[in-house]
């Protein structure tokens, strides 16, 4: 994390939408969006780090969707413990520039936790803004519904287990503060 560049944006309001995201990212001088040093921007609240946030999804047996579930566990010590349906990543330099970083950082990120590329997928409208904690004060997530993908889903080192779990598993992991808050918003999201 030391040197490592993030892309971010100036801290907009809590109404700021993907469509707003896509349009600042496709102007020519991309202004309202530049890359910064990550401990910077880890302790910036006038920015807010983009993160693509992926939720994988896929029909269960009976027919009733299900998503990808997995439990942090040491690659970040303040949600160790707690359940997860989103993959995500920070946007970085070497995925270019415009809406297509963004696209890129998505599939890089996939790639190197789960050894999928999406073939098919929806970007909801409403991003993930919370204010909670020090930590989503300073991040912003999109969130792409992964429902088609090539390669086989793999075990990495950033994701050794899953489990496919329904809505309503989910909320129960919610009601017991097991989701990570994350997950919660984007479970919320997924279900209007």
């Amino acid at each position: 994390m030391k040197d490592e560049m993030v892309l971010v944006m100036n801290a907009p309001s809590q109404d700021f939408t993907t469509q707003k995201l896509k349009q600042l990212s496709e102007n020519p001088d991309w202004s309202g969006l530049f890359f910064m040093p990550r401990d910077k921007a880890e302790t910036d609240p006038t920015y807010r780090q983009v993160i693509p946030y992926s939720v994988i999804q896929r029909a269960g047996d009976t027919g009733v969707p299900e998503y990808l579930t997995y439990r942090r566990d040491g690659t970040e010590g303040r949600l160790d413990g707690l359940f997860s349906i989103g993959v995500g990543g920070h946007v970085n330099p070497i995925d270019g520039f415009g809406w297509k970083a963004i696209i890129n950082a998505l599939n890089r990120e996939l790639y190197e936790e789960l050894r999928i590329t999406p073939k098919d997928y929806a970007i909801l409208p409403k991003m993930i803004m919370l204010n909670g904690n020090t930590v989503d004060s300073v991040h912003a997530g999109i969130v792409i519904l992964i429902q088609t993908w090539t390669g086989n889903l793999t075990r990495t080192d950033e994701i050794g287990h899953w489990w496919w779990r329904t809505v309503a598993g989910l909320r129960l992991h919610a009601k017991n503060n097991q989701l990570e808050t994350w997950s919660v918003a984007a479970l919320e999201m997924i279900e209007v």
